[in-house]
């Protein structure tokens, strides 16, 4: 199976024919906000909408979709109003992505990082989501939310994140 990620900015009704075309099993899409002032705030003007024009047109093509949030400060207490437009969009799978200040990154200002707290109060809205969620909920580049989800399964660790992907899926 072959999966594209994208910001989606360019996917039109014939673009999303094409992706169809070429049989991809699953279209990622980054959208890091439920109101569109936040999301283009952290994306470019404009992202917002034409994310959510390019997730109707894929799935008018009957192509499997996953939202990819980065999480900062900015929109990390929209948690349940991204999840919310999740299932209002059709959405299979959310994942999250915990930010990690290296690369482009370093150059995030600390106000925008989530603090201990922050990630506390994050995590614990996640974990419950993910618990009742009727779509594929998962955390990336967070060893710390197996923590609390963890505490919260039991034993079930089958079912706690292995933190970042790269390398092995």
């Amino acid at each position: 199976q072959i999966d594209l990620a994208t910001n989606s900015t360019l996917i039109d009704e014939n673009l999303a024919k094409k992706i169809k075309s070429i049989g991809f099993h699953r279209v990622a899409i980054s959208l890091d906000s439920a109101r569109q002032e936040i999301n283009d705030s952290l994306r470019q003007e404009g992202a917002f909408l034409k994310s959510i024009a390019a997730i109707r047109h894929l799935r008018l093509q009957g192509i499997d979709l996953q939202l990819n949030t980065t999480v900062l400060r900015r929109n990390f207490r929209e948690i349940a109003s991204i999840y919310n437009l999740c299932l209002e969009l059709g959405i299979k799978a959310w994942h999250l992505f915990a930010f990690v200040p290296v690369g482009c990154g370093e150059t995030l200002p600390e106000e925008e990082r989530l603090t201990q707290e922050d990630y506390e109060e994050f995590f614990s809205e996640v974990v419950g989501l993910f618990l009742e969620s009727k779509i594929e909920i998962r955390m990336t580049c967070a060893p710390h939310y197996n923590r609390l989800l963890a505490q919260r399964l039991g034993n079930a660790t089958s079912l706690v994140s292995k933190g970042c992907l790269a390398g092995s899926s």
